[in-house]
């Protein structure tokens, strides 16, 4: 297993961090805004989404075993963090 695969949930969760950071400093809270931060939240779950999906059809040995839990848990600890994130940014 590789590090894209154990960090990429997190590495996604930046990107909807750092992204959301950008168009809430250009267009504030317009329709602009809103319409964008939703387009970046759906895409970054969708990304999670399939994230979880080639880590839950991995196999190996122990050791990928261990390393795949931790992924997931990785993955699931993001999925949450862009949601928390992505859901202020709407309802504002």
């Amino acid at each position: 297993m590789g590090w894209r695969l154990l960090l990429g949930g997190m590495l996604i969760w930046a990107l909807h961090f750092f992204g959301l950071y950008g168009i809430g400093s250009i267009w504030h809270s317009s329709m602009t805004a809103r319409l964008l931060s939703a387009v970046l939240t759906v895409l970054c779950l969708a990304g999670e989404g399939r994230l979880i999906m080639r880590l839950s059809r991995r196999g190996g040995d122990d050791l990928d075993g261990w390393m795949r839990k931790l992924a997931l848990a990785f993955v699931v600890l993001a999925s949450v963090a862009i949601i928390w994130q992505g859901l202020p940014a709407l309802l504002a």
